[in-house]
């Protein structure tokens, strides 16, 4: 199995784009486009140097947490491990951010108190079958939940700077070369 991480998904014709016609309100959240004062609690990405590859599952539960956090004051902490053992992150040898962000906004989700990564020790662990007392706890949340996501009509700083009023851009990057 190769591992990558972020896998690049093609665009659907039903997809939404930023900035034309879809479900995804316009709302202007941050006209200064700086989110850094709802920056979500900090966590190591990979706990105990262990490299679960579970970054689109980061990003996508960490932009809920600053979206919650603006819009509502509420401050949290999801559980990234859930959503990607639940995506077959492991499987797929990574993830793409529409998949990830389609089964967070169907399915929810669980603190990180709940199902932490924090002291998993091997890839094999992290990726260990969720408990069913914790799969129920995250289909308690409810599944209309307002998490929708739209891709940008091009990728460039303006558009990118645009978008930053509405909401965090997730971006997905090339991370493992070492040179």
């Amino acid at each position: 199995m190769r591992y990558i991480g972020y896998i690049k998904e093609e665009r659907k014709k039903e997809d939404y784009i930023f900035g034309s016609f879809s479900r995804v309100p316009n709302i202007e959240l941050k006209p200064d486009r700086d989110w850094r004062g709802v920056l979500p609690i900090y966590e190591k990405q990979a706990p105990n140097g262990l490299e679960p590859y579970d970054c689109v599952s980061e990003v996508t539960t960490n932009i809920d947490a600053l979206l919650r956090n603006q819009r509502y004051g509420e401050e949290k902490n999801w559980s990234a491990r859930l959503l990607a053992a639940e995506t077959d992150t492991d499987l797929k040898g990574g993830n793409s951010p529409h998949a990830v962000a389609e089964w967070w906004r169907r399915k929810g989700g669980v603190d990180e108190e709940t199902y932490p990564a924090l002291g998993t020790l091997s890839f094999e662990e992290y990726y260990k079958p969720i408990p069913y007392s914790v799969s129920r706890q995250a289909r308690k949340m409810p599944p209309t939940r307002e998490f929708l996501h739209d891709y940008l009509p091009e990728n460039t700083p303006e558009a990118i700077y645009d978008a930053l009023r509405f909401s965090p851009v997730g971006a997905g990057v090339y991370a493992w070369r070492q040179d």
